[in-house]
């Protein structure tokens, strides 16, 4: 019992909890978010559709407003 309560916390401190949604699709960027973020930001969320938009750097305070994209 003790073996497997050890094995059991050493396989949950290695998996990794992060995961990609693949379906549905998500929506790309467009003219909104290019008028409120800027075409760098529409060309970084691109290239990493994965990339939070709390992560985008150098972006206006518009592109992280809670009204925002």
């Amino acid at each position: 019992m003790r073996n497997s309560i050890v094995a059991a916390t050493v396989l949950a401190a290695t998996v990794s909890a992060h995961g990609n949604v693949t379906s549905p699709p998500a929506r790309l960027p467009g003219a909104g978010m290019a008028q409120a973020c800027g075409q760098a930001a529409v060309s970084t969320v691109l290239a990493d559709g994965t990339i939070p938009l709390e992560n985008l750097v150098g972006v206006p305070a518009t592109c992280k407003d809670s009204n925002g994209p």
